[in-house]
């Protein structure tokens, strides 16, 4: 296949915006390896290789993609060409084109990607788009796994971390980006309203009555879940805690939007039930539950 060129996504910066300049040059150089058909060699560093691997794939079902377009306007050129030098003489010959050419023009109608969380790791999205023979043909992207754990990380802070994506993550992974929208770009849209909502939510951080925290498995897992926090059920109930009924010590403020009570930097959350800050030198011992001298 001659081919010149690839494609690579912005939304896939995600993955390297917290690399070094070593660690981007490395990744750089791997890809135009990748690219001109030559030898990777083997990379020690672990977040690297897992970023090249996505994106390594990323370029190849892009290359796939490509073969296939390439295939069916060599089919659709060779079927004119018999047309305009009547190289068909009959009409079993002229059905057989016909047949041929309308199977040509219906392979973007046929999808039989389903939409269970029970396909395979080689599932592609796929849209319509016409070529410039105006045959209808299946424009592929792979499932944006390494951008979405990118986008997690990056957000929900206070959570724990993905530092892995095993098989049965990544399926759950494509059942939501499904249901979250049709393009690469709507459904990384979806993950970045959602992620920071969780973000947001003191209730999923776990500032409820058992400590529970929500996990990325907890919102992938589920086709519910992720409905609920983008419904607002998680967002946070300010009206509940009048700001009138506490009283603050030195130094002290209540958060504006989240209600919470705090001081200084506004990291660390003073309950309710607490006494006011004696003085600027005290600062809160959440395990003691007490305010302490520094």
């Amino acid at each position: 296949m001659n081919k010149d060129s690839f494609i690579l996504y912005a939304s896939q910066y995600e993955l390297i915006s917290d690399f070094n300049a070593e660690q981007k040059a490395s990744l750089l150089d791997a890809i135009y390896l990748k690219a001109n058909s030559r030898e990777v060699p083997e990379m020690q560093d672990t977040a690297v290789r897992m970023a090249f691997r996505f994106i390594a794939q990323v370029m190849d079902n892009n290359d796939a993609s490509y073969a296939e377009i390439c295939r069916k306007r060599s089919e659709a050129g060779k079927l004119g060409n018999l047309k305009r030098w009547g190289k068909i003489t009959n009409v079993a010959n002229a059905k057989t084109a016909s047949q041929k050419s309308q199977k040509v023009a219906s392979i973007a109608d046929t999808d039989t990607d389903t939409d269970t969380d029970t396909d395979t790791d080689t599932d592609i999205n796929k849209k319509e788009n016409i070529s410039l023979t105006g045959v209808k043909e299946k424009v592929s992207f792979a499932p944006p796994y390494m951008e979405v754990v990118g986008i997690w990380n990056r957000t929900c802070e206070a959570l724990p971390k993905v530092k892995s994506l095993s098989e049965a993550r990544k399926q759950h992974i494509r059942a939501r980006l499904r249901e979250m929208g049709k393009t690469r770009d709507e459904q990384l849209d979806a993950v970045a309203d959602l992620f920071l909502k969780v973000a947001k939510s003191e209730f999923l951080n776990g500032m409820n009555q058992h400590g529970w925290h929500a996990s990325f498995d907890w919102l992938m897992q589920s086709p519910n879940n992720w409905r609920k926090v983008m419904e607002g059920n998680y967002d946070n109930r300010t009206e509940q805690r009048p700001q009138d009924s506490r009283k603050l010590g030195a130094g002290e403020f209540i958060e504006q939007g989240t209600g919470r009570r705090t001081y200084g930097t506004g990291r660390v959350t003073i309950p309710d039930w607490a006494p006011p800050r004696p003085s600027e030198r005290y600062y809160w011992n959440a395990e003691q539950g007490q305010w302490g001298l520094q």
